[in-house]
């Protein structure tokens, strides 16, 4: 019950650092609250920020711990609890490194979409096909979930890299990115530090 709460509590640490240094400067009763909540003995001369960080930075080594105290138990019904105990640890760790890789992933898909200006569509032979292309419009939008594969299968970047391409003009500086779902060939565009797909 535990693991949904702290995982968003993980995920937004740095939001809440941010909150928490932009109340600082602004917020007078704020940092009345804070120097009280630093007074405090148990905070063991720890700014309140570093405090919040330490459970997510032990999350890791709880299953070790709990390993360690199995290896040295000897009663059966304890030894099963434990075990439970590291399975249920070990799952919230994993999960948390699943949100963490799956935000990051999220992040660098809209810096690309950002970075990208609206396209040509290259003419289909197939009308499915390029009735499927006019419906997403001239935008690329990579952070969008993937057609057709439900509204949680997120898009990956597996290569990138810059190529020369040859054209019937001579040879163009291209930007390729090989996705999941689509190989996106984009133009560089020196000048503004941008892409536009092809």
């Amino acid at each position: 019950a535990w693991a949904a709460p702290y995982t968003d509590f993980c995920l937004h640490h740095l939001g809440m650092d941010f909150y928490i240094m932009k109340s600082l400067k602004g917020v007078e009763l704020f940092r009345e609250w804070m120097a009280w909540i630093e007074s405090q003995d148990s905070m063991r001369r720890l700014q309140l920020k570093d405090l919040l960080a330490a459970p997510m930075q032990r999350l890791t080594k709880y299953p070790l711990l709990l390993k360690a105290v199995l290896k040295n138990t000897t009663e059966e019904e304890v030894r099963q609890t434990l075990t439970l105990m590291i399975q249920r640890a070990s799952e919230t760790a994993n999960r948390l490194n699943v949100e963490f890789s799956n935000k990051h992933n999220l992040e660098m898909l809209r810096n690309i979409s950002a970075t990208i200006d609206s396209y040509d569509a290259v003419e289909a032979a197939n009308e499915e096909v390029e009735r499927l292309v006019r419906r997403m419009g001239t935008k690329v939008d990579l952070s969008a979930p993937m057609p057709f594969c439900g509204p949680r299968a997120m898009r990956r970047v597996w290569q990138k890299g810059e190529l020369k391409l040859r054209d019937g003009l001579g040879k163009a500086d291209v930007l390729c990115l090989l996705l999941t779902d689509m190989l996106l060939v984009c133009k560089a565009d020196k000048a503004r530090g941008r892409g536009s797909a092809a």
